[in-house]
């Protein structure tokens, strides 16, 4: 009877086991390109208190584990509209508040989105602007679990930064 316990047991986790790696990973998947070096520099242009929580924002991703990838800033003022060919005529990484509706930088189609990562590459990423919605309500102190306004500054960012790197959103049903 023992020995038919400890096979049942034996199935049972094997099963289980089985069944979670059969499972679909939510993780995040790389769009394809990469950056040709493990470093960049993004101009954060938010305005003082804003361009701190984007600091905040980009030194996240270097305290990922694993992750060798640096971001320094600046506060260049970058063309957050450039688009220039096969990566020729850009003039770097431009991080700025958007209005989304009037279609100068984005597609008004875009008006309802928190933010757009723009990322432009050939073989390698040469360039990513991030851009976010003057129309939306934003705050610097989290509130915790929200689908509405204010919106959390510091994660929005958290979470376009992971486009600039490269990340796609996660594989599932987004």
């Amino acid at each position: 009877m023992k020995i038919l316990l400890k096979a049942a047991w034996s199935l049972c986790l094997i099963f289980i086991c089985v069944l979670f790696e059969a499972a679909p990973g939510f993780s995040f998947n790389f769009e394809g390109a990469k950056w040709s070096a493990y470093n960049t520099t993004m101009s954060l242009n938010l305005g003082t208190s804003w361009n701190a929580e984007a600091q905040s924002a980009l030194d996240s991703w270097w305290n990922v584990a694993g992750s060798s990838f640096w971001f320094r800033s600046d506060n260049a003022d970058h063309d957050q509209c450039n688009r220039g060919l096969l990566c020729l005529n850009t003039d770097g990484n431009a991080v700025e508040w958007e209005n989304f509706s009037d279609g100068v930088c984005s597609d008004p189609s875009e008006d309802g989105w928190l933010a757009i990562t723009r990322l432009q590459y050939s073989l390698n990423i040469c360039n990513a602007d991030v851009l976010f919605n003057t129309a939306k309500t934003w705050t610097t102190t989290d509130p915790g679990w929200t689908t509405g306004a204010p919106f959390h500054f510091n994660t929005v960012a958290i979470h376009e930064f992971g486009h600039v790197l490269g990340l796609d959103h996660e594989n599932r049903w987004l």
